[in-house]
C-alpha cells in the first residue's frame, strides 16, 4: 500500500469515528506508520493546559499528563497556529529540556489539529537526530486537518446525544406534571358527583380545581414562553422605568403567599428611584419567577432577601435574590437557566416544576442585554 492511499484510508476512517477515543487510534498509528517516527501523541487542549491524552511510542512519553499551554511545544504550536519541526530539541529555547531528558527524544515535529483555532496537536518523535521531510509534515497536517473535522464530529454527536437525553427526560417529567393537578380535578369531580347538594363539599371542590387549573395554565404559558423564545417571536415593549418600585412591587405581591408558607421577606433597595429601560411587563415576569423558584424550595421558617443594588457610576444595577432553601447541587448548576434541565432540588415531588421558569427568565434578561447567575453553598442559599 502506497503512503497515498494509506493516507486516504486513515482519512476515511477518521470520518467514520464516533468517538474520541476512536480518532486518537487512528492518529496515533496511521502517523506513526506513515512518517517512520519512533513515537506519536495526541494532544488536546484543555483550557490553559495541553493534556497529552494518547501516545504510541518505543518507550513512555506522557500519556495522561497536562502541562501549562506556554510550558509545551505542543502549546507553542496551538497557540502560534502552525507547525514546527525541530531536528535538535536541546538547540531550541522553546523546548522544556529537563522534561525530554527522560525520555527517547532526539527531534520532533508538531503539527495543529484545526489550523484556524487549534483544539489539539499531533507530535511526532524521533530518537536521532532526524530532519522532518516536506512530505512527512504534509501528511501530518493533512491528518491533522482530518481529526478537526472528526472531532467535530464526534463533539456533535455527544451534544445530540445530551440533548435528546435531556429532552426526553424533559417530556417525562412534564407527563408526571401534568398529572399533579389533573388528579385532583378528577377527585373534586368525582366528589361533586356524589354530593353535589352539600354546599361546603362543593365549594372546597370549586377552589381546588380553580388551583389546579391555575396550575395548568401556568404550564401552558411557560411553554409557550419558551418555544417563542427559542424562534425569536417575543418582542419587547421598552420604556423609562423605576427598577426599585418595580423589585418592590413585585416582592410585596408574593409577601402574603411566602408567609402564608411560613418564611420572612426581607426586601433591600436603594432610597432613590433607579431608572433603567426596560419592558415593564416582562421584567415582572423574570423577578416573579425568580421569587416564585426561591419560595417553592425553602421550607418553613426560612427567609427571602431580595436586594437591589447599582454601581457607582448609575449605569449597572443588579438585583440579588437569596434564599436558605436546600441549595442545588453543584453539577445542576451550570444547566438550571437551560430550556430541558430540571434542578429537582427537592424529594418532595409536589412542590413540582418544569424549570422552565428559570430559562424563560435567561431568554428574557438577555433580550434586555442583562445577564443571570445562579449560586449555592448548599443549605441556606
Amino acid at each position: 500500500m502506497t503512503l497515498h492511499s494509506e493516507l486516504v484510508q486513515a482519512v476515511q476512517r477518521l470520518s467514520c469515528c464516533r468517538d474520541l477515543d476512536a480518532v486518537m487510534a487512528v492518529l496515533r498509528e496511521t502517523a506513526r506508520n506513515l512518517t517512520g517516527a519512533d513515537g506519536v501523541t495526541v494532544v488536546l487542549r484543555d483550557g490553559d493546559l495541553c493534556h497529552y491524552a494518547d501516545e504510541n511510542a518505543i518507550a513512555p512519553l506522557w500519556k495522561g499528563h497536562r502541562f501549562p499551554m506556554k510550558n509545551c511545544i505542543s502549546g507553542w504550536c496551538m497557540l502560534h497556529r502552525q507547525q514546527v519541526a525541530i531536528p535538535d530539541i536541546y538547540l531550541d529555547p522553546r523546548i522544556p529540556h529537563d522534561a525530554y531528558r527522560p525520555t527517547f527524544v532526539q527531534s520532533l515535529a508538531m503539527t495543529p489539529i484545526r489550523s484556524e483555532d487549534p483544539i489539539g496537536a499531533i507530535g511526532a518523535y524521533w530518537a536521532s537526530h532526524h530532519h522532518a521531510s516536506t512530505e512527512e509534515l504534509e501528511i501530518l497536517q493533512a491528518l491533522g486537518d482530518s481529526a478537526s473535522v472528526a472531532i467535530a464530529n464526534v463533539q456533535l454527536i455527544d451534544s445530540l446525544k445530551e440533548a435528546n437525553r435531556r429532552k426526553d427526560e424533559f417530556l417525562a417529567m412534564l407527563a408526571h406534571e401534568l398529572r399533579n393537578p389533573i388528579a385532583p380535578i378528577r377527585n373534586a369531580l368525582h366528589v361533586l358527583r356524589l354530593r353535589p347538594d352539600d354546599v361546603a363539599t362543593v365549594e372546597r371542590a370549586r377552589e381546588m380545581m380553580e388551583r389546579q387549573a391555575r396550575h395548568l395554565a401556568q404550564i401552558v404559558d411557560d411553554l409557550l414562553d419558551v418555544s417563542r423564545l427559542t424562534q425569536g417571536k417575543v418582542t419587547l415593549r421598552r420604556e423609562r422605568l423605576d427598577l426599585a418600585r418595580l423589585v418592590r412591587q413585585c416582592a410585596e405581591d408574593r409577601q402574603g403567599l411566602l408567609e402564608m408558607a411560613g418564611l420572612t421577606l426581607d426586601i433591600q433597595l436603594p432610597q432613590a428611584p433607579v431608572w433603567v429601560m426596560g419592558d415593564t411587563m416582562r421584567l415582572t415576569q423574570v423577578l416573579g419567577n425568580v421569587l416564585d423558584n426561591a419560595g417553592k424550595f425553602t421550607p418553613s421558617g426560612g427567609a427571602v432577601t431580595v436586594r437591589l443594588t447599582v454601581d457607582g457610576q448609575g449605569k449597572h444595577a443588579a438585583v440579588a435574590i437569596r434564599d436558605t432553601g436546600i441549595g442545588i447541587e453543584a453539577e445542576m448548576l451550570p444547566y438550571v437557566f437551560e430550556t430541558f434541565a430540571q434542578s429537582d432540588r427537592s424529594l418532595d415531588r409536589s412542590r413540582g416544576g418544569l424549570g422552565l421558569g428559570l430559562s424563560v427568565a435567561k431568554g428574557l434578561l438577555e433580550m434586555h442585554e442583562g445577564t443571570i447567575a445562579a449560586a449555592s453553598a448548599g443549605n441556606g442559599q
